[in-house]
């Protein structure tokens, strides 16, 4: 009995070498800084956390998507630092977190996803007479469909977006974490959201301001269960736009 014992525990012990391999810490990337002004896309699998600095800044004339977080990283927006998408394409946004991934958002900055775009009001009455934006699916910090994301976000900042079936924070995917926004977010664009989610399993708070302006906008909408709680202090609003 005694030898069989030994004999189990030496090849317990010949596997080892190849369970603790895997335990031994894989390489991964430092930390990111942006310090001064950036005018191409980032990746989080390219750059790991990314922390831009209140000097640093993504400026993009062509459109795109600033950062995308196609990791389990970080991004973290200090206040001075920007995000400006100025590109007018359909699909522009400041940051983008794939499905499935584990991430902390930080906004302490302002990210603009803008178009140049006049609507047309031919009798001159102050009211659109047709859309008010031209460009669709436009984000200030979207989470894409798919997978359940493991996600803490929060807004300190500022949040613009125009666009059609836009919106400031939008979460498409179920999220195991928390949304806050105490900043602002002003959204311009028929059937737009300031926030909207699926699930959350921990609290959407609202304690800032949310201005929308589109025919069909809406400031929160809140498309899933949320586990926890909806604070809501703040001066949230839809303002309905209607054309003629």
């Amino acid at each position: 009995m005694n030898r069989l014992r030994t004999t189990t525990f030496l090849s317990t012990l010949a596997a080892a070498p190849v369970a603790l391999a895997l335990l031994v810490p894989q390489s991964v990337l430092a930390a990111t800084g942006i310090d001064a002004d950036r005018t191409t896309p980032v990746t989080t699998s390219a750059l790991g956390d990314i922390k831009i600095g209140d000097d640093g800044s993504i400026t993009l004339e062509d459109g795109g998507k600033a950062v995308t977080v196609d990791s389990n990283n970080t991004v973290e927006l200090d206040d001075g630092g920007y995000i400006s998408n100025t590109g007018g394409n359909d699909g522009d946004a400041g940051i983008v977190v794939n499905a499935g991934q584990t991430t902390t958002i930080t906004n302490a900055g302002a990210i603009t996803v803008s178009e140049s775009f006049t609507a047309d009001d031919t009798d001159s009455n102050s009211i659109a007479d047709g859309p008010i934006a031209s460009a669709s699916n436009r984000y200030g910090i979207l989470v894409n469909s798919g997978a359940t994301t493991t996600a803490t976000i929060t807004n300190t900042g500022t949040i613009s977006v125009d666009g059609l079936n836009s919106g400031g924070i939008v979460a498409k995917s179920n999220i195991v974490g928390s949304i806050a926004s105490s900043g602002t977010i002003a959204v311009v664009g028929d059937y737009s959201a300031g926030i909207a989610t699926q699930g959350v399993t921990g609290n959407v708070t609202v304690e800032g301001t949310v201005s929308v302006v589109g025919e069909g906008a809406q400031a929160v909408v809140l498309g899933g269960d949320v586990g926890g709680g909806v604070p809501h202090p703040g001066h949230g609003f839809a303002k309905r736009f209607l054309h003629d």
